[in-house]
Formats: C-alpha cells, sequence, structure tokens
C-alpha cells in the first residue's frame, strides 16, 4: 500500500515489457543458475567472489532455502535477484542486470515487484531489503550509489527498523 505512485508506474512498465520467472526447488537447473552467475560478472566488470559462493546458492536454492527471480526482455535474461528464504522471512542478498542490453523499462522495479508477491503468496511475512543509507553520518559516508540503491528500496514501502551498532 506505501509504494510511491511513481514507483506503481514504473513497475507496471516493467511487466508489460519483461517477462520474470521465479526458481525455487530442485527443479531449477545449473544452466539457469548460470545464466544469473555469469551476469553478476558482467555487472560488476569482474569476478567478485570464489566460484564456491556461488555453488552454495545453488544448493540454497535447490534446498528450499533461497530463490532466484529472473527477468527475460524479448527472449534475453537481462537481471536477476537472489534472495534468501528462513522462516517466515525473506532477505535480498543480491542482484544484477545486463550491462550490454539496453532495456527501455525498469527491470529492477519488477524483479522486486515479483519477488514480493511470490513472497506474499507463499506465506512470508518479512522481506528485508538490507541497510538504508539516508546520508553521511559521523560514523558513516555512503556514496551517492548507496544512498540512491536505499531511495529505490524506500519507494516500496514498508517500514524502516533501527539497527543499533556501536564501536
Amino acid at each position: 500500500r506505501d509504494i510511491r505512485r511513481g514507483h506503481r508506474s514504473d513497475i507496471k512498465r516493467g511487466l508489460l515489457a519483461i517477462e520474470t520467472e521465479v526458481f525455487h526447488g530442485p527443479g531449477v537447473s545449473v544452466e539457469e543458475f548460470d545464466a544469473y552467475r555469469e551476469m553478476h560478472h558482467r555487472d560488476a566488470g569482474r569476478i567478485t567472489r570464489p566460484m564456491r559462493t556461488f555453488s552454495i546458492q545453488h544448493e540454497w536454492i535447490l534446498n528450499g532455502r533461497a530463490v532466484l527471480i529472473g527477468s527475460k526482455y524479448q527472449g534475453e535474461w537481462v537481471g536477476f535477484n537472489y534472495l534468501m528464504l528462513h522462516g517466515t522471512g525473506a532477505y535480498y542478498l543480491s542482484a544484477c542486470e545486463e550491462p550490454d542490453v539496453h532495456v527501455p523499462v525498469p527491470v529492477g522495479h519488477a524483479l522486486q515487484w515479483t519477488a514480493i508477491q511470490w513472497l506474499k503468496d507463499q506465506g512470508y511475512e518479512r522481506y528485508e531489503i538490507g541497510r538504508q543509507y539516508f546520508g553521511a553520518q559521523l560514523h558513516d559516508a555512503p556514496s551517492a550509489k548507496e544512498i540512491s540503491i536505499s531511495n529505490f528500496k524506500r519507494r516500496f514501502g514498508g517500514k524502516a527498523i533501527t539497527a543499533h551498532a556501536g564501536e
């Protein structure tokens, strides 16, 4: 209910042009997962972590502890979201978009909305989308990119919960 009007419009435009698919459980093939892994490398511009971590992520999907949501534009994979599942909650862990394909509609909006709908349909009660940056703090100076990503996430609604930290 709290989704901002502009986000609603972007979700609708995205879902009209993009096909989304949810991968969860024992039927998810290595080829489907590898499309995500390879796009993750291209989007980052490099391999950011050991290949073993991707193998573990695939095992989690097969065991029902994670879900991968992919989006296709004109038959080509253009984006993925990876969520970890635990109890009645889901946790946003990773996302990537194809850097070499121009998509004229918002891929991330369609992916997030598909995730939210799937989680709701499966009975999940919480979706933790990650740390929120509001601006520079005495102890932290987030980049413009981190602030922009936080703004994108907040526009889907929900509520922010303070996590106190100390040093």
